[in-house]
């Protein structure tokens, strides 16, 4: 993990998390993998270390438990491959977070600018 990430607690970058697999499956049906990826792609293994498989995995039930994403089971050669995409309790949740993110974020630069 890159040293500038330390210090941030697990709690922030698990949110963070959360919000980022939304986006990603907003985007259209995919599955853990291909979202693993992606993250390794962008850089964000830095912010997870070496606990990004298993905060993918675990973050994706907690989403799908809470009705945020839901699961489309497919058989592809053979295997079974979980595909996600995001319910509209997932899009409102998402929404309201942004704004109170981006608000919070305003406040945050009034403050310490």
């Amino acid at each position: 993990m890159e040293r500038q990430f330390e210090e941030m607690p697990l709690g922030i970058k698990r949110m963070v998390l959360r919000l980022r697999l939304l986006v990603m499956i907003k985007h259209g049906k995919t599955y853990p993998y291909a979202l693993l990826k992606q993250l390794e792609k962008t850089g964000f293994a830095a912010v997870m270390g070496s606990t990004l498989k298993n905060d993918v995995y675990n973050t994706l039930k907690s989403l799908e438990r809470g009705g945020y994403i839901k699961v489309e089971t497919r058989l592809e050669s053979g295997k079974a491959k979980d595909y996600y995409t995001v319910t509209k309790k997932g899009e409102k949740t998402f929404k309201q977070v942004i704004r109170i993110m981006i608000s919070s974020a305003k406040e945050a630069n009034k403050q310490f600018g």
